[in-house]
């Protein structure tokens, strides 16, 4: 029962929805796109790719429109408001990582540091020096850890931002041209309208 229940959330989740639409996973279109920003790969997302990727960015572009022939003008509009989401929610990500995550983190931690250090100037035993300047190291090498993975994760997400922001692009591109072809289609059917009201206002004329 409860993996019925799982399984219907997730047909529900408008990603799943979308990539089982377009044929494709979202997860590995971003690690290509990763690869295509010349970012490292781990090599779980090596794995992931299985030597499948592209050289260069129009090969991923033109893969990428083969999949949006799959929708028509309507689904594609749709699929454009999914994408412009996916964008202001990496959006609210990368104001929190400038404005907040890494003033917070400096803010508390050079405090510490400077505190230790003026402790340890005022201490005249060798020992309680060395014993401040070991908190000191640790204080500082702590943090990296954290330091190091917060700004992988800050990458990642603004490489997020800039595939949404070309899927969009490339979405929107697509949609124009299918308005522009549904156009030029109609074009012989305005003069052939236009033909035949002539003949009907010279037979008129003529009776």
């Amino acid at each position: 029962m409860k993996k019925k229940k799982s399984a219907e959330i997730q047909i529900l989740d408008p990603t799943v929805y979308w990539e089982r639409k377009l044929g494709i996973n979202f997860e590995t279109e971003f690690i290509r796109y990763k690869r295509l920003c010349e970012r490292k790969l781990s090599k779980k997302e090596k794995q992931k790719l299985d030597g499948r990727f592209y050289l260069t960015y129009g090969e991923w572009k033109q893969n990428i429109i083969t999949t949006l022939t799959t929708l028509n003008k309507s689904e594609l509009s749709e699929y454009i408001h999914y994408l412009y989401g996916r964008i202001n929610h990496y959006d609210v990500i990368i104001n929190l990582y400038s404005s907040m995550l890494f003033p917070i983190v400096v803010g508390l931690l050079c405090p510490c540091i400077s505190m230790l250090i003026s402790e340890m100037i005022n201490i005249q035993a060798e020992t309680y020096r060395i014993i401040v300047w070991l908190a000191i190291i640790v204080l500082a090498l702590c943090p990296s850890g954290y330091f190091t993975k917060i700004i992988i994760e800050s990458k990642d997400v603004s490489t997020y931002h800039s595939m949404y922001s070309d899927l969009a692009n490339i979405s929107e591109e697509h949609i124009n041209e299918l308005g522009n072809c549904e156009t030029s289609s109609q074009l012989p059917n305005i003069f052939i309208d236009i033909i035949q009201q002539y003949i009907r206002i010279c037979k008129t004329r003529n009776d």
